[in-house]
């Protein structure tokens, strides 16, 4: 699995990952789901459809 890499705004390792289950209960499957730091509360753009943990990491580590 991919490494979250810090808060690109105030260099935090406190990083929260949110994911919203789709409505069946699919096991591994999400709806969509945000990176989050703990420290300044900024957030990570959320992922699309059916989007894996491993796209939310991703979707974190390319802010900028």
């Amino acid at each position: 699995m991919e490494t979250l890499k810090p808060c690109p705004f105030c260099g935090s390792d406190d990083i929260r990952i949110s994911v919203q289950c789709r409505a069946d209960d699919i096991p591994g499957e999400i709806a969509y789901g945000w990176a989050a730091c703990e420290e300044c509360e900024a957030e990570g753009p959320p992922t699309d459809i059916n989007a894996s943990e491993g796209g939310v990491i991703r979707a974190w580590n390319r802010r900028s």
